[in-house]
């Protein structure tokens, strides 16, 4: 919830925090492309796709946080603040993992 090293001041979700789950869902070789004027400085091939387009902001947005859970949205139980928290559910959910048994020890 607070983050460990670099990401200790993300709680709000970063372009970074993206790019790591990006793979997850499909998205192969995100770059940082630094143009301003995007929604998102990274981008990514989607699947076989040539084309690269802007990861979603998954930990900025909770529309594309949501997108993470499988196989829809619907069935979440549980209310989330922020889009970070909602990112951090939904990959344990769709990796198979259990949120209560991670530690960061």
């Amino acid at each position: 919830m607070i983050g460990e090293g670099i990401f200790r001041n993300d709680g709000n979700g970063s372009e970074i925090l993206d790019a790591y789950i990006a793979p997850h869902v499909g998205f192969l070789d995100p770059v940082s492309c630094g143009t301003p004027n995007r929604e998102s400085g990274i981008q990514a091939r989607f699947w076989d796709s040539e084309e690269m387009i802007a990861i979603p902001a998954y930990t900025r947005s909770m529309e594309a946080a949501l997108s993470l859970w499988l196989p829809d949205p619907g069935r979440i139980t549980q209310a989330f603040e922020r889009p970070i928290e909602c990112c951090f559910f939904g990959l344990c959910d769709r990796l198979g993992f259990d949120p209560e048994r991670l530690s960061v020890y």
